[in-house]
């Protein structure tokens, strides 16, 4: 889904590439029977990447057209067995089928060097993100499938994917901002680039911890919900 959603962002960055720079004369080396040596070389490979267009194709598709397919993937979790579930079950369903994303997405990103530590460092706080957002959009399935609240599916969907999407925008800035210290390819003011570089790690942090309590909170929340109407069902069921 993700691959062909890429399809049109693609083409609206060649679109928009082909309006802003030469993409002929850098593309052409390529398209040669025997590129030549050093055909796309690694300046214009980053100037390239840090072209307008191709940056807002990147955060309309990494910030916001994949958080949308990625969090309606993940409720698959729960969904077939949806009216055998409580809203917790649906909660925790939701949060294992999170976080086994979150496990099948880490296993493309495994490096056999010094970079693997902190690459699955960083992977812990993204764990806890998919888990918690996929928790969130299943629990709302479990009150259309048991309350007919479309209302609350939708919310919960929204701000699930409102969390993912922050999450990927941050990295990316982040990413970004750290490859044009030392390409100096845009002409940033230095208070955005700071922010980009000092604020994003905050905020992934600050999303982590979110994660965390939420599942931690949410999950006995509703338990609790739970047992309560368990306990007011049964007595009136057996007068």
């Amino acid at each position: 889904l993700e691959i062909l959603a890429l399809i049109p962002v693609g083409v609206m960055a060649i679109a928009g590439l082909a309006t802003s720079v030469d993409v002929n004369q850098m593309v052409q080396p390529l398209l040669e029977e025997v590129p030549s040596q050093g055909a796309l070389t690694e300046d214009a490979a980053i100037g390239l990447l840090l072209n307008p267009w191709v940056l807002a194709s990147l955060f309309a598709f990494v910030a916001g057209v994949v958080p949308v397919i990625e969090e309606a993937v993940k409720s698959t979790s729960v969904l077939p067995i949806a009216r055998r579930l409580s809203p917790s079950e649906a909660f925790m369903g939701g949060a294992l089928g999170g976080a086994g994303y979150a496990l099948f997405e880490a296993l493309f990103l495994t490096q056999p060097d010094p970079s693997w530590l902190t690459t699955m460092i960083g992977r812990g706080g993204a764990t806890m993100m998919h888990a918690f957002t996929a928790a969130i959009t299943c629990w709302g399935i479990s009150q259309v499938v048991s309350r007919r609240r479309w209302g609350r599916l939708a919310l919960a969907y929204l701000s699930s994917v409102l969390m993912h999407g922050a999450w990927n925008a941050a990295v990316i800035a982040m990413g970004i901002a750290q490859i044009n210290q030392e390409a100096r390819a845009l002409q940033v003011p230095p208070v955005l680039e700071s922010l980009a570089l000092n604020a994003a790690p905050v905020l992934l942090g600050a999303l982590s911890i979110m994660a965390v309590v939420g599942l931690a909170l949410g999950a006995l929340r509703l338990r609790q919900a739970d047992q309560a109407t368990r306990h007011s069902v049964e007595p009136a069921a057996t007068a």
